[in-house]
C-alpha cells in the first residue's frame, strides 16, 4: 500500500510539473518561430488597389482617361476594413472628360484629376495622392479605337504617433504619456513626385438599346507606374515600378436587357504578383432618349 501511494504521488508531482513546463516550451517555440520569420524573411507591400478595379480606370491605366461614351464622368469610393484591429480607410476621388471631341475628327484628348488618401493602423500611417491625367484618343475605323496616356503628380506620407507607446516611455510607476518617446524623425512629413503612362486598345460594335441589345465591346490595356522610383521618405526605399495589365469584355444578351460584364487584372510590382478576375451583370431598366441621348 505504501508503495503504491508513494508511486502516487511521484505520479502526480511529475504530472504537475508537466502542466507547469509546457506552457513554456509552448511560448519558447512562439518566440522562436517569430524571430525565425523575422530573420529569415523578407516583408513585401503594394500599392493601393480596388478589387472593382474598373471603378478606378485612372488608377489602372493613365490612357483610360476621357475613353468613354460621354462627355464627363465623376466616381468616388470609399473603403473600411478590420475595424476591430487598427483599421484603415481609404477615400479616392476620380473625374475626367472628353476634349475637343466635336474640333477634331476622328481623334480627341482626355484629362482628368484623381485624388486618394489612404489612412491605415494605430500610426494612422497617411498617404495622399494628386494626379493630373492626360491622354490622346485615336479613331481607327467605326469600331477600333486606340489611345495612350500620361499621368503626373505628388504624393505626401506621415504618421502620427498619438497612438503608439514606446518602450522609452515606461518608468518605475508604469507607462508615462509625458515621457518623450524619441522617434520624431520617423513622423516627419515627406512629399515626393510620382510619374506613368499606359496604353489601350477598345473595340464596340451594335447597338446597347433595349429593343436589340446586340452589344458587343472589349478593352484591354497595359500601363508602368511609379516610372521615377520616387523615395518614400529620407533614407527610406525606392517605390518600386508597378506593371498592369487590365482586360474587359461586354456582351449584350440579344432581345434581352441584360449584359454580361467579365474582367481581369494583373499587377507586379518587385516581388508582388496578384491576378483579379471578376464580373458584373448590367441590367437596363429604361434606355435613352434616341434624339436628346437623356433618359426620361
Amino acid at each position: 500500500m505504501a508503495k503504491n501511494i508513494l508511486k502516487m504521488a511521484i505520479s502526480h508531482c511529475s504530472n504537475r510539473r508537466y502542466m507547469k513546463t509546457r506552457p513554456i516550451v509552448q511560448m519558447h517555440k512562439i518566440v522562436l518561430t517569430l524571430f525565425c520569420v523575422m530573420v529569415f524573411c523578407n516583408g513585401y507591400a503594394q500599392d493601393l488597389h480596388f478589387s472593382q478595379f474598373n471603378q478606378v480606370p485612372q488608377l489602372i491605366n493613365p490612357s483610360l482617361t476621357g475613353a468613354f461614351q460621354g462627355d464627363f464622368r465623376g466616381i468616388m469610393n470609399y473603403r473600411d476594413q478590420w475595424s476591430s484591429i487598427a483599421p484603415y480607410k481609404t477615400y479616392s476621388l476620380a473625374i475626367d472628360g472628353g476634349l475637343f471631341k466635336k474640333k477634331l475628327t476622328g481623334k480627341y484628348l482626355g484629362a482628368g484629376l484623381f485624388i486618394f488618401q489612404d489612412i491605415a493602423g494605430d500610426s494612422r500611417l497617411s498617404t495622399t495622392q494628386v494626379n493630373l491625367s492626360l491622354s490622346s484618343i485615336i479613331s481607327i475605323n467605326k469600331s477600333h479605337n486606340i489611345s495612350a496616356g500620361i499621368q503626373g503628380g505628388f504624393s505626401q506620407r506621415k504618421m502620427d504617433d498619438a497612438g503608439l507607446y514606446w518602450g522609452a516611455q515606461y518608468d518605475d510607476n508604469g507607462y508615462a504619456a509625458g515621457i518623450a518617446a524619441g522617434e520624431a524623425d520617423a513622423f516627419e512629413n515627406y512629399a515626393f513626385g510620382d510619374f506613368s503612362l499606359g496604353l489601350s486598345w477598345s473595340y464596340g460594335k451594335g447597338s446597347t438599346n433595349i429593343t436589340r441589345n446586340d452589344h458587343l465591346s472589349a478593352n484591354a490595356g497595359i500601363a508602368m507606374y511609379h516610372l521615377n522610383k520616387p523615395e518614400q521618405g529620407p533614407g527610406l526605399d525606392k517605390l518600386k515600378p508597378e506593371f498592369v495589365a487590365h482586360a474587359e469584355l461586354m456582351v449584350g444578351l440579344k432581345g434581352t436587357q441584360i449584359t454580361i460584364v467579365p474582367s481581369a487584372l494583373y499587377l507586379q510590382q518587385g516581388q508582388l504578383h496578384e491576378i483579379n478576375v471578376g464580373g458584373m451583370v448590367r441590367y437596363t431598366i429604361k434606355e435613352e432618349s434616341k434624339y436628346t441621348g437623356f433618359i426620361k
